[in-house]
């Protein structure tokens, strides 16, 4: 859960950092649906995003504890 949270506040910053100076709800909508395939986090895999599609992911790596070390998926895994 760390991980996910991480992740998102990169994809939040990013977003922040592509709408300007100038932050406004149009500016940080129009940086948000501008997304397309975009590597913003090392949690996360590339995203796209556009006006009817807000939801930043569909699939992320499973990251799981195995003899005390961190353990990821190989290739990112379907959310349900």
């Amino acid at each position: 859960q760390a991980l996910w949270g991480c992740g998102a506040g990169q994809l939040l910053a990013e977003t922040l950092k592509a709408a300007g100076s100038d932050l406004t709800t149009d500016s940080y909508l129009k940086a948000l649906e501008s997304q397309q395939n975009a590597k913003l986090s090392d949690v996360f895999p590339a995203i796209s995003l556009s006006p009817t599609r807000h939801l930043a992911l569909d699939s992320m790596y499973l990251i799981t504890l195995e003899n005390g070390q961190l353990k990821s998926s190989d290739e990112p895994l379907p959310l349900q």
